[in-house]
């Protein structure tokens, strides 16, 4: 596992409030791999299918939902030859999860906006009672206000990773 502060755009894991959640936002390094292989006529194509590495499915992919396959690359072969035709294979990688590749984090911190931020809102420090700081975090809306109690919490997700449509990859592997 890995711990990252920023999506794939480099925009910063932070909630309504704009402060930094206090769920970090981890990668995994050692997950299932699927390795294909797929004869190519040339080598620019599979140089093409690279333009998919590190990327996650936009849509269904095989038996799996969006965002839960990532593509790792493709090695090339050699140039080979069967009945005077010169081919490439491709060995391919994808690991794939359970869960999305994109996190969603729950939208909550230690500090809140007096009112949205759009009206020129400023952070106020979560407080007990008695006017110390609190040692659980409050769940906040949207706009980055202090939820109302009862209200239904709010997440951000975060995209990690591009999304990409694998149809390149329909058929064979």
């Amino acid at each position: 596992m890995i711990e990252v502060d920023v999506d794939a755009q480099g925009k910063p894991f932070l909630n309504s409030a704009g402060i930094p959640f206090d769920t970090k936002v981890v990668v995994e390094r050692h997950l299932p791999v699927i390795v294909c292989e797929k004869n190519f006529a040339t080598l620019e194509e599979i140089i093409e299918i690279n333009e998919h590495e590190n990327k996650v499915n936009l849509g269904q992919f095989r038996d799996y939902p969006q965002d839960r396959v990532q593509f790792k690359g493709a090695e090339a072969s050699k140039p080979q030859f069967e009945n005077g035709i010169e081919f490439y294979t491709a060995t391919m990688r994808f690991i794939c999860r359970t869960e999305s590749w994109q996190p969603s984090l729950l939208n909550r911190g230690f500090a809140y906006l007096d009112k949205p931020k759009a009206q020129g809102g400023v952070l106020v420090p979560v407080t007990n009672a008695d006017g110390s700081q609190a040692v659980e975090p409050v769940l906040l809306a949207a706009d980055g206000t202090k939820l109302p109690e009862g209200a239904n919490p709010t997440y951000s997700t975060f995209f990690l990773y591009p999304r990409k449509d694998f149809d390149d990859f329909t058929g064979d592997p």
